[in-house]
Formats: structure tokens, C-alpha cells, sequence
């Protein structure tokens, strides 16, 4: 069973996330056909929610229910003021590409669970002034990994 969300068929469960994440931002999410340069709305494909792009808009944190969107393979949230992901985000196994530019992590924002995001490829974290264990990794850009290797090393460094 299908419901229907900014007149995409998606199951209900995430028409659900994409109506609270709505009240949390007081707007439509807009339907993209492409997640080419996408900074706000979401695309979907066979009743799933494979990008949603949440950049620029004021906020402070996500709601736990953004671990139900189990086909999300992008997630962009640059420009934010988020300090911190919440646990659910490491139940996304098809998540490739994840923008967390210019917010307020930490160090102490990522722990050991992230290195669950096993198909990560893309980790974008540049902008966030109080993440400093990026700052040992003299051979990345800027803090910005672009492949899955140097993820899987970012993120190791966080295992307790």
C-alpha cells in the first residue's frame, strides 16, 4: 500500500517522516526528479525516499524516525546548526553520499556506531570548526572523503 506525498507514491511509513519533518520545518518538502545539486526536497523512486536534501534551514537536529527511510542513498544537511546525528542514522545500510558541511559537530558527535554506515562512500565535513580529528588527515582536502576507504579510516578514528 502506497500513500501519497508532494505527489510522489511512497509507503506510508515514509510519507509519515517526510509530514514531521514538514511541522519541524513549517514547509512542503518539494519532489525533485533529480538530486543533481539538490539542497532541498527529496527524490523518490518506486515508493521510496532514495534523497532528501534539508541544507539551509535552521536546523538544530534530526527526528530518530529518519532511520525508517531504509533505501535513502543520500542525505544532504549542510548548513545547519546540527551538532549531532541521531543513533537511527546507522540503520541506513544504503546510504552512499552524506553532506554534513558548515554545522556544529565535534569530535564527541560521531561515535562508534557510525562505522555501521557501511556502504558509505562520500562524508562531507568540512565547515564544522569544532571537529578537529580531520585536522590529522594531511592527505584529504579540506576534510572532505571521497571514497569509501578514507570513510571507513575517518570514522575508525572514533571507536572507543
Amino acid at each position: 500500500m502506497a500513500d501519497t506525498y508532494q505527489d510522489a507514491k511512497l509507503v506510508p511509513e515514509e510519507v509519515a517522516i517526510l509530514e514531521e519533518l514538514e511541522k519541524i520545518l513549517g514547509e512542503p518538502i518539494p519532489n525533485r526528479k533529480s538530486s543533481d545539486n539538490l539542497k532541498f526536497g527529496f527524490v523518490a523512486k518506486k515508493k521510496h525516499v532514495l534523497s532528501l536534501g534539508l541544507s539551509n534551514k535552521k536546523l538544530n537536529s534530526l527526528p530518530q524516525s529518519i532511520g525508517i527511510l531504509s533505501e535513502l542513498t543520500e542525505l544532504f544537511l549542510s548548513n545547519n546548526n546540527i551538532q549531532e546525528l541521531p543513533e537511527s542514522i546507522t540503520t541506513l545500510r544504503n546510504l552512499l553520499k552524506l553532506d554534513l558541511w558548515k554545522n556544529n559537530f565535534s569530535d564527541s558527535s560521531f561515535s562508534k556506531e557510525y562505522i555501521f554506515l557501511v556502504n558509505l562512500h562520500y562524508l562531507e565535513v568540512r565547515g564544522n570548526k569544532n571537529l578537529t580529528e580531520t585536522r590529522t588527515f594531511g592527505n584529504y582536502s579540506e576534510n572532505s572523503f571521497a571514497t569509501k576507504n578514507d570513510v571507513k579510516t575517518f570514522l575508525n578514528r572514533f571507536r572507543k
